[in-house]
């Protein structure tokens, strides 16, 4: 299976998440920073449920966003007004979101290496460290990379 076909089972997978939550989402990835907003349906029977659902899991905003981007290597995320929806539901939407971001750049990456389309960047050498050193330094990097997850104000 190509990173493409695992793009597009996600995003089924994502589909039916949104549909079953009378959410809709948009992806886009031709632009960087890669980013998914999260929005509530704006149909009729969408409205009338999020009215009915307001008391048992808080109101939402008919303009409500949630934003996740993948910038500099971090998964940031945003809100705009108020959308109410589970810590489960979120942390299903952010993992597909990460798994995406993942998957469209090695497609890109593959596409753009297949057929030659432009020159890539270079991976830095690392100063000479000892095996040790390096170790440190990659593990407390990887705490720092655990530890933001949001969007620096």
């Amino acid at each position: 299976m190509t990173e493409m076909d695992k793009l597009s089972v996600l995003k089924k997978k994502l589909r039916g998440i949104c549909d079953e939550n009378e959410l809709i989402y948009e992806l886009e990835c031709k632009k960087y920073p890669i980013s998914l907003t999260i929005k509530p349906a704006q149909n009729m029977d969408a409205q009338l449920s999020m009215m009915e659902a307001a008391e048992d899991k808080g109101f939402t905003s008919p303009n409500a966003q949630l934003v996740f981007e993948m910038k500099d290597g971090d998964l940031l995320y945003k809100t705009s007004e108020k959308l109410a929806i589970s810590d489960a539901l979120f942390g299903k939407i952010k993992n597909i979101f990460k798994k995406i971001a993942i998957f469209y750049t090695q497609a890109a990456h593959r596409t753009s290496v297949e057929y030659n389309l432009s020159t890539l960047p270079e991976v830095p050498e690392d100063e000479e460290k000892s095996a040790e050193e390096f170790a440190d330094e990659a593990e407390q990097e990887l705490e720092d990379v655990d530890n933001t997850d949001d969007f620096d104000e």
